[in-house]
């Protein structure tokens, strides 16, 4: 699915770090992570606006509609460097609870293992993502960091997802 690279290009956030808004970590054969301060007032808020409106997400995964697909959530995992958020995919409700799959390879916590299935607290959830159709839900910390990318890194992140 074309927001796969999307999920894994933009795994962490709310790491401690030297540059003002964000900085990136390059990694042979691995996809980029994004890094930004712990005290990131327009990153706090759009966690915030994600855990205001997951409810969007919980009453879109129950209807199961055709048009609707590839839904994921972000969580987060505490660090000795910080905090590191991860996506989560393969959502499945089971005895009333949400279940995700870790689709990021980790970089600082040890906590969880790319492949392993943990349960969503959603009072934890960072942000979330569906598609409807072509239309993306969500991504509140996605489009932040999207928005902070030069436009040349934004046309390639754009091209390489598939976005208009």
């Amino acid at each position: 699915m074309r927001l796969k690279t999307l999920t894994i290009l933009l795994a962490l956030f709310a790491i401690s770090c030297n540059n003002q808004n964000n900085s990136k970590i390059e990694r042979d054969g691995e996809p980029t992570v994004y890094q930004t301060f712990e005290d990131d007032a327009e990153m706090n808020e759009a966690v915030n606006n994600a855990r205001q409106t997951f409810h969007q997400f919980l009453e879109a995964i129950k209807v199961d509609h055709p048009d609707c697909g590839f839904f994921t959530v972000k969580m987060p995992f505490d660090t000795d460097q910080g905090t590191e958020h991860i996506w989560l995919t393969n959502i499945v409700l089971k005895d009333n609870k949400y279940f995700g799959v870790v689709d990021n390879a980790p970089v600082f916590t040890s906590e969880v293992q790319l492949g392993d299935t943990i349960l969503i607290v959603k009072e934890k959830v960072s942000d979330w993502i569906y598609f409807e159709k072509d239309v993306m839900h969500g991504a509140f910390t996605v489009n932040l960091l999207r928005s902070r990318m030069s436009d040349d890194e934004r046309k390639a992140f754009d091209k390489e997802n598939g976005f208009n």
